[in-house]
């Protein structure tokens, strides 16, 4: 019976080791801070979903936190907004993901502005901003991180936030344990010359080995046990500790 005990102790162990390890938000495209170099287009990066994730969060690069040290505070994010978009041309930038078969958006679209009511909300990891929203889940398939905004012209002459092509350093793309994999493929509209909207990217598509933007990004977490599985197993074990307690006090 002893052995009984200790299995159910070893898996209640294992869910909470699994839910421990999964729990923690990962940046799928984790971007450098790096210096701006290209506007006007809407860009996405190609990845596939292998088994179901959560998105938690959708963040954009910012080439204006490139020069700051942590903890990056809100009112300097709404300082480097203002340098990138307070001119008028471009009023903020945009983030969505998009099913890559269908076109079809399949996120909530989230606005980076500057001077927004809600820049509390607004926090920098490395080189992108983020806000949180209401998880939800991306089943297997292939899709796309997209965003617009970015600043497309340079007549104003301040400092433009700007994404980039190609980087020094390229975002590491996490597959949180193999859950997603990057497909190579990077894609764009526009060509610098007028206002770049949001939607999915059609007008251009290259293959590369890694990630070919400092552009859109998102937070996901995978793997977490459900709360009924999580209070089944600490039941089981419970049980388990409770046997143990008893044999081991005789």
């Amino acid at each position: 019976m002893k052995n009984c005990y200790l299995v159910a102790c070893v898996v209640s162990f294992a869910a909470f080791d699994q839910q421990t390890r999964t729990d923690a938000n990962t940046i799928i495209f984790n971007n450098d801070r790096q210096t701006g170099n290209q506007w006007g287009y809407t860009v996405g990066m190609d990845f596939t979903v292998n088994s179901t994730v959560s998105v938690t969060a959708l963040g954009t690069f910012d080439s204006n936190i490139s020069g700051l040290t942590d903890p990056v505070t809100t009112a300097q994010i709404n300082t480097s907004l203002e340098q990138g978009i307070s001119s008028g041309d471009a009023p903020h930038i945009q983030v969505a993901i998009y099913n890559v078969n269908t076109g079809t958006q399949v996120s909530p679209v989230v606005s980076f502005f500057y001077n927004d009511p809600n820049i509390a909300n607004y926090y920098a990891i490395a080189g992108s901003i983020f806000q949180n929203i209401t998880p939800f889940s991306l089943p297997p398939g292939t899709y796309s991180i997209v965003a617009a905004g970015y600043n497309y012209a340079l007549a104003f002459g301040d400092i433009k936030d700007l994404n980039v092509n190609p980087p020094l350093t390229p975002p590491t793309f996490d597959t949180l344990l193999g859950a997603l994999t990057l497909t190579g493929d990077a894609r764009s509209n526009g060509n610098g010359s007028g206002t770049p909207g949001l939607g999915f990217p059609t007008d251009y598509t290259e293959s590369e080995s890694s990630p070919d933007f400092l552009a859109g990004t998102f937070i996901a977490v995978n793997g977490v046990p459900d709360a009924g599985s999580t209070l089944s197993l600490l039941g089981v074990a419970l049980l388990g500790v409770e046997g143990l307690r008893r044999k081991f006090s005789r």
